[in-house]
């Protein structure tokens, strides 16, 4: 399980102590159909009194046919955002487009005036709002924005680890760029524990003063290596847990009103350096 959801699981572990509620998180392996399959179908869903489903919190990538539907007919919560959105079910998740707008606010009032968005996984459906929010803060503050990405299509990993050609090939494509950008929106954590060092070993300069990195989620363990170590977006998957667990109460206690909730957590920036003014970058 990643780092930033032992918060989130921790706080799903709040669902009242009884036999009616299940919390699902195969995004730690392979969302395979056989992943699901082992979670949920040893579950009955026509138990013996005393044993039944009134409703799901869920996380990871999207089930299909016998496994779908059966997960239809509960009430049902998916917590964060997936590869492809869910049509059933409610929803609690980061705000995506505020994430973009934060990180575009973080580079432009240090003096960045040309921006960049390096993403390792462009099939991501919420690292690409990410970027569309990102592109649009800026342009407001007539900031040009490079989006340098790499496509991934579906696999069998809900999340996976980038290979080193990979990570090479885009930091060319960075690197390639003229005029260079000076301040960078990398999509998360796991992606910049990489691109960072990449970004260092290929001559850029990271630090005040010089090139600038944010990143998202504000995963510590994958940080950790880095230095200096670059701003993070926290998403707050604490308030994501407890707001999914709220929701998914409250959807058991509804569950005559048909509409879908969509519930978007503010997220916050979480930097390791404040100065006193903008720093105007070297070029």
């Amino acid at each position: 399980m990643r780092p930033s959801w032992c918060w989130a699981h921790r706080e799903s572990r709040q669902l009242p102590r009884s036999p009616g509620c299940c919390a699902a998180f195969p995004s730690a392996g392979r969302t395979t159909e056989s992943t699901w399959r082992s979670i949920l179908f040893p579950i009955p869903m026509k138990s013996p009194p005393g044993f039944w489903i009134d409703g799901l919190l869920l996380h990871g990538a999207l089930p299909s046919g016998e496994i779908e539907r059966r997960l239809r007919k509960i009430p049902t919560v998916w917590l964060m955002g997936n590869r492809r959105r869910p049509d059933w079910g409610d929803q609690v998740m980061p705000d995506s487009y505020e994430i973009g707008h934060l990180a575009a606010e973080y580079l432009t009032s240090r003096g960045h005036t040309r921006l960049a968005f390096l993403n390792l996984d462009a099939g991501f459906w919420p690292f690409r709002l990410y970027c569309q929010s990102f592109t649009a803060a800026a342009a407001d503050q007539s900031v040009p924005v490079v989006a340098v990405e790499h496509p991934l299509g579906e696999l069998p990993d809900y999340w996976h680890r980038h290979s080193q050609k990979v990570v090479a090939d885009l930091v060319d494509r960075f690197m390639a760029i003229t005029p260079r950008p000076t301040g960078i929106f990398v999509a998360d954590d796991m992606q910049v524990a990489v691109i960072q060092p990449a970004l260092q070993a290929a001559g850029v300069q990271i630090g005040q003063g010089h090139t600038q990195i944010i990143s998202c989620n504000n995963e510590a363990p994958f940080r950790v290596g880095l230095s200096p170590k670059p701003a993070a977006i926290d998403i707050r998957v604490e308030s994501i847990g407890w707001r999914g667990v709220e929701q998914l109460l409250w959807r058991m206690a509804h569950l005559h009103l048909q509409e879908r909730i969509i519930c978007a957590v503010e997220p916050v920036v979480i930097d390791v350096e404040v100065p006193t003014q903008p720093t105007l970058p070297q070029t």
